[in-house]
């Protein structure tokens, strides 16, 4: 017969349980770490933990190598980025228009317009980005009241407070 301990315990003497237990807690963690980096994003404000949840579930985080081009412009817009960490140029027409590093948002425009790009990005540094796709974000906005009125209201809040980050797209400058 065996013990409980014998039961729940592999050949090299592990706590089979205890390990399940651990990684689930890591999982939990790692889960939460997320979400408050997505709370973060301005064009995420203020949704309910479900709706971070259904984010993390439709999107990807890639690690890009220094100099990567992660969008060009004229291309069509299927994802949204944020980055995460690392350092990224923003190109309008081949001329710079704005260094960016972590804990912003680029791509949102032709993500929420369906227009094509409107920039091309660059890294500078090894980056981490978390990528959104269109078609898997349309259908959970399409289908979720709540959700969808928190974006649009945070993308009017933030047209509305950083104007300058949008000029020419918006006023066509």
């Amino acid at each position: 017969m065996h013990s409980l301990k014998t039961l729940f315990t592999d050949d090299t003497g592990v706590d089979a349980a205890g390990l399940e237990e651990k990684k689930h807690s890591a999982g939990l963690l790692d889960i939460k770490r997320k979400i408050n980096f997505l709370k973060k994003i301005p064009l995420f404000n203020g949704l309910d933990n479900e709706h971070y949840i259904g984010l993390l579930n439709i999107s990807e985080e890639k690690v890009l190598p220094q100099y990567d081009v992660v969008v060009k412009q004229g291309d069509k817009s299927e994802s949204l980025f944020i980055l995460k960490k690392g350092h990224i140029i923003i190109y309008r027409t081949d001329s710079p228009q704005a260094d960016i590093s972590a804990i912003d948002i680029f791509g949102e425009v032709g993500f929420v317009s369906g227009a094509p790009r409107l920039i091309s990005v660059i890294t500078t540094t090894e980056s981490t980005v978390i990528e959104i796709s269109r078609i898997r974000f349309m259908s959970f906005f399409r289908n979720d009241d709540a959700f969808r009125n928190g974006i649009i209201l945070n993308i009017i809040n933030e047209i509305t407070q950083n104007p300058r980050k949008y000029k020419g797209i918006i006023d066509n400058s």
